[in-house]
Protein backbone atom coordinates (compact mmCIF):
# COMPACT_ATOMS: atom_id res chain seq x y z
CA UNK A 1 0.00 0.00 0.00
CA UNK A 2 3.09 2.35 -0.48
CA UNK A 3 2.70 3.65 3.19
CA UNK A 4 -1.00 4.10 3.25
CA UNK A 5 -3.02 3.44 6.64
CA UNK A 6 -4.84 -0.21 6.28
CA UNK A 7 -7.48 -0.60 8.48
CA UNK A 8 -8.45 -4.74 9.11
CA UNK A 9 -11.82 -5.00 11.46
CA UNK A 10 -11.39 -8.02 13.29
CA UNK A 11 -13.64 -10.97 13.25
CA UNK A 12 -17.69 -9.61 12.70
CA UNK A 13 -19.87 -12.55 12.27
CA UNK A 14 -23.35 -12.99 13.49
CA UNK A 15 -27.12 -11.92 12.99
CA UNK A 16 -26.47 -11.31 8.95
CA UNK A 17 -23.37 -12.90 8.28
CA UNK A 18 -22.85 -16.17 9.05
CA UNK A 19 -19.83 -18.71 8.94
CA UNK A 20 -21.01 -22.51 9.23
CA UNK A 21 -17.94 -23.56 11.19
CA UNK A 22 -18.91 -21.41 13.87
CA UNK A 23 -21.98 -23.56 14.22
CA UNK A 24 -24.03 -19.74 15.47
CA UNK A 25 -27.29 -21.22 17.74
CA UNK A 26 -29.97 -19.63 16.17
CA UNK A 27 -31.12 -16.61 18.53
CA UNK A 28 -34.41 -14.63 18.97
CA UNK A 29 -32.66 -11.36 17.56
CA UNK A 30 -29.07 -12.21 16.47
CA UNK A 31 -28.51 -8.45 15.54
CA UNK A 32 -28.93 -7.92 19.33
CA UNK A 33 -27.19 -11.61 20.57
CA UNK A 34 -23.85 -13.05 20.09
CA UNK A 35 -21.51 -11.55 17.77
CA UNK A 36 -18.32 -9.62 16.52
CA UNK A 37 -16.59 -8.75 19.54
CA UNK A 38 -19.03 -10.68 22.09
CA UNK A 39 -18.38 -13.92 19.84
CA UNK A 40 -14.39 -12.97 20.07
CA UNK A 41 -13.98 -12.44 23.58
CA UNK A 42 -16.27 -15.92 23.95
CA UNK A 43 -13.98 -17.14 21.63
CA UNK A 44 -10.38 -15.92 23.20
CA UNK A 45 -8.12 -18.60 21.31
CA UNK A 46 -10.07 -17.49 17.54
CA UNK A 47 -9.56 -14.26 18.39
CA UNK A 48 -5.81 -14.21 19.72
CA UNK A 49 -5.31 -16.20 16.63
CA UNK A 50 -6.68 -13.54 14.36
CA UNK A 51 -4.91 -11.00 16.60
CA UNK A 52 -1.44 -12.98 16.27
CA UNK A 53 -1.87 -12.83 12.25
CA UNK A 54 -2.41 -9.07 12.34
CA UNK A 55 0.39 -8.42 14.23
CA UNK A 56 2.64 -10.77 12.45
CA UNK A 57 1.91 -8.73 9.36
CA UNK A 58 2.16 -4.84 10.61
CA UNK A 59 5.48 -5.09 9.91
CA UNK A 60 4.75 -5.18 6.29
CA UNK A 61 3.15 -2.08 5.87
CA UNK A 62 0.96 0.95 8.17
CA UNK A 63 -1.88 -1.69 9.80
CA UNK A 64 -3.93 -0.29 12.77
CA UNK A 65 -6.93 -2.54 13.63
CA UNK A 66 -10.33 -1.77 14.59
CA UNK A 67 -13.22 -3.88 16.74
CA UNK A 68 -16.98 -3.75 15.69
CA UNK A 69 -20.07 -3.26 18.34
CA UNK A 70 -18.18 -2.39 20.91
CA UNK A 71 -20.57 -1.11 23.98
CA UNK A 72 -18.96 -0.60 27.22
CA UNK A 73 -15.22 0.45 28.26
CA UNK A 74 -14.98 -2.60 29.46
CA UNK A 75 -15.35 -4.99 26.11
CA UNK A 76 -12.35 -2.64 25.05
CA UNK A 77 -9.78 -2.76 28.28
CA UNK A 78 -10.81 -6.50 27.71
CA UNK A 79 -9.47 -6.31 24.15
CA UNK A 80 -6.55 -4.51 24.86
CA UNK A 81 -5.92 -7.08 27.72
CA UNK A 82 -5.69 -9.68 24.73
CA UNK A 83 -3.83 -7.65 22.85
CA UNK A 84 -1.03 -7.24 25.33
CA UNK A 85 -1.11 -10.91 25.66
CA UNK A 86 -0.61 -11.18 21.96
CA UNK A 87 1.91 -8.90 22.10
CA UNK A 88 3.89 -10.95 24.99
CA UNK A 89 3.78 -14.28 22.96
CA UNK A 90 5.31 -12.76 20.03
CA UNK A 91 8.26 -11.13 21.85
CA UNK A 92 8.41 -14.50 23.64
CA UNK A 93 8.85 -16.03 20.37
CA UNK A 94 11.07 -13.34 18.81
CA UNK A 95 8.90 -12.81 15.99
CA UNK A 96 8.84 -9.30 14.73
CA UNK A 97 5.56 -7.06 14.83
CA UNK A 98 5.31 -3.07 14.95
CA UNK A 99 4.62 -2.86 18.81
CA UNK A 100 2.80 0.98 17.53
CA UNK A 101 -0.26 -0.50 16.15
CA UNK A 102 -3.52 2.04 16.33
CA UNK A 103 -6.48 0.30 18.15
CA UNK A 104 -9.93 2.15 17.19
CA UNK A 105 -13.35 1.07 17.35
CA UNK A 106 -16.65 1.15 15.64
CA UNK A 107 -19.10 3.94 17.26
CA UNK A 108 -22.49 1.56 15.83
CA UNK A 109 -24.84 1.45 18.78
CA UNK A 110 -26.50 3.76 20.79
CA UNK A 111 -24.62 2.51 23.64
CA UNK A 112 -21.21 3.18 22.62
CA UNK A 113 -22.36 6.57 20.73
CA UNK A 114 -23.39 7.52 24.48
CA UNK A 115 -20.16 6.46 26.03
CA UNK A 116 -18.09 7.88 23.36
CA UNK A 117 -16.05 10.37 25.69
CA UNK A 118 -15.34 7.50 28.09
CA UNK A 119 -14.63 5.32 24.96
CA UNK A 120 -12.57 8.17 23.34
CA UNK A 121 -10.08 7.67 26.35
CA UNK A 122 -9.23 4.17 25.44
CA UNK A 123 -8.62 4.11 21.73
CA UNK A 124 -6.75 5.82 19.10
CA UNK A 125 -9.46 6.49 17.00
CA UNK A 126 -13.35 5.86 16.15
CA UNK A 127 -15.12 4.92 12.65
CA UNK A 128 -18.54 5.63 12.82
CA UNK A 129 -21.69 2.90 11.18
CA UNK A 130 -24.18 4.62 10.48
CA UNK A 131 -26.35 1.82 9.23
CA UNK A 132 -26.51 0.03 12.29
CA UNK A 133 -26.48 3.02 14.22
CA UNK A 134 -29.20 4.53 12.24
CA UNK A 135 -31.68 1.06 12.48
CA UNK A 136 -30.76 0.66 15.90
CA UNK A 137 -32.01 4.47 16.85
CA UNK A 138 -35.34 4.05 15.09
CA UNK A 139 -35.77 0.26 15.37
CA UNK A 140 -35.94 -1.15 12.12
CA UNK A 141 -33.84 -3.44 10.16
CA UNK A 142 -31.99 -1.70 7.12
CA UNK A 143 -33.56 -3.78 4.51
CA UNK A 144 -36.78 -3.01 6.12
CA UNK A 145 -36.33 1.04 6.22
CA UNK A 146 -35.77 0.79 2.13
CA UNK A 147 -38.55 -0.70 1.49
CA UNK A 148 -41.43 -0.11 4.16
CA UNK A 149 -43.97 2.50 2.43
CA UNK A 150 -45.35 3.58 5.45
CA UNK A 151 -42.05 5.54 6.83
CA UNK A 152 -39.36 7.32 5.04
CA UNK A 153 -36.12 6.53 4.98
CA UNK A 154 -33.47 8.48 2.92
CA UNK A 155 -30.08 7.16 3.92
CA UNK A 156 -27.99 8.70 6.80
CA UNK A 157 -30.86 11.42 7.66
CA UNK A 158 -31.52 10.50 10.74
CA UNK A 159 -29.88 13.28 13.40
CA UNK A 160 -27.79 10.60 15.55
CA UNK A 161 -25.13 9.73 14.04
CA UNK A 162 -24.38 13.39 12.64
CA UNK A 163 -24.52 14.37 16.66
CA UNK A 164 -21.84 11.58 17.28
CA UNK A 165 -19.74 12.18 14.68
CA UNK A 166 -19.57 15.75 16.09
CA UNK A 167 -18.86 14.84 19.87
CA UNK A 168 -16.34 12.12 18.59
CA UNK A 169 -14.46 15.23 16.76
CA UNK A 170 -13.84 16.63 19.97
CA UNK A 171 -13.21 13.97 21.87
CA UNK A 172 -10.53 12.24 19.45
CA UNK A 173 -6.65 12.12 19.90
CA UNK A 174 -5.22 15.05 17.67
CA UNK A 175 -4.53 11.91 15.31
CA UNK A 176 -7.62 10.12 15.26
CA UNK A 177 -9.40 9.57 12.33
CA UNK A 178 -13.53 9.56 12.68
CA UNK A 179 -15.41 8.36 9.22
CA UNK A 180 -18.50 7.52 8.25
CA UNK A 181 -19.29 4.12 6.07
CA UNK A 182 -21.85 4.78 3.94
CA UNK A 183 -21.83 8.68 2.89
Amino acid sequence: MKGKEVIIRTLDIGADKTAEYFMLKPEDNPAMGVRAIRLCLQNKAIFKTQLRALYRASVYGNLSIMVPLITSVEEVLETKKIIQEVKTELKQQNLAFNDNVEFGIMIETPAAALISDELAKVVDFFSIGTGRTDSGNIAFRNSWCRTWLGFKCYGNLFPFPFQTFISCRGLCHSDCRCGFAGI
